[in-house]
C-alpha cells in the first residue's frame, strides 16, 4: 500500500510541475511544437506551461522588436495623415474665404456695371460708354475670379474628403 501511495504521489507531482514548450512556424506556415527551440523557423514562441495548466506566451525579443518598429511606423504614419489632414482642413479654410471675397467683389463689379448701364439708357457720353465698357470687363474678370475660387474650394473639399 506504502509503494502504491508513493506511486501515485509521484505520478502526480509530474503532472503538476511546469514545463517549456516552444511553438516554432516553418518557411512553410507549418506550426511545430516541441521541448526545444527548433532552428531555421520564421518565429519562434516560448510557452511556459504551470501546474494549473494555463499558459504563459512570452513573446521573443524579436517579435517585442518587430512590434516596436510597427507601432512607431503606425505612430509616424498617423501623425502624417494628421499633418496633412491639417494642411487640408486650412486650405479649405482659405478656399472658402477667398470664394466670398471674390463673390462679392463680383457682385460689387456687377452693381457698378449697372449703374453706369443705367445712366447710359438716359442718354450718354463717350466716356460714360468706355466707363461702361470698362465695368463690364472688371466684371466678367470677377466672374472668371468666382469661378476659379469654386473650383479651388471644390478640389479641396474633395481631397478633404478623399482623407477621411
Amino acid at each position: 500500500m506504502k509503494i502504491l501511495k508513493l506511486v501515485l504521489l509521484l505520478a502526480f507531482s509530474t503532472l503538476c510541475q511546469a514545463f517549456t514548450v516552444y511553438k516554432s512556424v516553418d518557411e512553410h506556415g507549418n506550426i511545430i511544437f516541441s521541448d526545444k527551440p527548433h532552428s531555421n523557423t520564421k518565429s519562434t514562441v516560448k510557452i511556459e506551461l504551470n501546474d494549473s495548466f494555463k499558459a504563459e506566451v512570452k513573446p521573443s525579443q524579436h517579435q517585442l522588436d518587430s512590434l516596436a518598429q510597427e507601432n512607431k511606423a503606425t505612430h509616424e504614419r498617423l501623425a502624417k495623415e494628421q499633418r496633412l489632414l491639417a494642411n487640408i482642413e486650412l486650405k479649405v479654410k482659405q478656399d472658402s474665404a477667398a470664394l466670398q471675397v471674390a463673390q462679392q467683389a463680383m457682385q460689387q463689379a456687377y452693381i457698378n456695371w449697372q449703374e453706369v448701364v443705367k445712366g447710359l439708357q438716359r442718354g450718354g457720353s463717350d466716356y460714360q460708354q468706355k466707363r461702361a465698357l470698362s465695368l463690364k470687363h472688371v466684371y466678367e474678370q470677377a466672374k472668371e475670379d468666382y469661378i476659379k475660387a469654386q473650383q479651388d474650394l471644390a478640389k479641396s473639399l474633395s481631397e478633404r474628403t478623399s482623407l477621411r
